[in-house]
This record gives structure tokens, sequence and C-alpha cells, in this order.
């Protein structure tokens, strides 16, 4: 039962993450550029490592815009407790570029690119 409890709070809180990045009106750190003239042509990208619950670990590739602002750009990957990828996202500019989604083995599950 403890499992399962664990299992759908992982589940939630990547599904939450999942929708924040698609959320194209929010203010938050998930900003996409809309004018192309503030594109930067070479942005210094920043990573950033993190965990979530259950040993699911996250890395995450952004760059700060001219407003001070998180922007997606290179990938969002999501890590089982193995080390084994779980979920990765690609961005440019913060515009997602579809994602691939793996089994436990490593197998693809789902891929959306574009």
């Amino acid at each position: 039962m403890r499992q399962i409890f664990l299992t759908i709070s992982v589940l939630s809180i990547i599904l939450i993450n999942l929708q924040s990045c698609n959320n194209k009106e929010s203010k938050s750190d998930n900003t996409s550029i809309t004018d192309k003239s503030d594109v930067p042509a070479n942005p210094e990208i920043k990573t950033d490592y993190g965990e979530l619950p259950g040993g699911y670990k996250t890395m995450d590739e952004y760059y700060i815009d001219s407003k001070g602002n998180k922007v997606w750009h290179g990938r969002r990957v999501t890590q089982y407790p193995s080390g084994a990828k779980k979920m990765e996202g690609f961005y440019e500019h913060g515009v997602s570029k579809g994602y691939i989604k793996y089994d436990e083995v490593g197998n693809v599950t789902e891929d959306t690119r574009k």
C-alpha cells in the first residue's frame, strides 16, 4: 500500500511539472520567448540537478533571459532511482520540441518529437 501511494505521489509531481512547462501564460520560471528579437544568438546554458521523492532525479537545462526569467533550452531529464532515463524533454527558447518516455529497462514507450 505504501509503494502504491509513493508511486502515485511521484507520478503526480512529474505530471504537475510537465503541466507547468506547457503553461505559456504563466509568469513562472518556464517563460518562452515569443518575440524573435529577444532570442539570444548564443545563450549561456545553465544546468540544474534535483531529486524527487522516491529517489527519482532531474536535470534541467535553461538560460536566463534579459528580464531575469528562466527559459528552458536544451533537455529536461527525469531518471528512475536506478539511474535509467524515465523521460527526456527537448526545448528551444522555451518552446517544447517533444519528449521521449522510457520504461525502466530503457525501451522507448512514447516519442513525440516534432
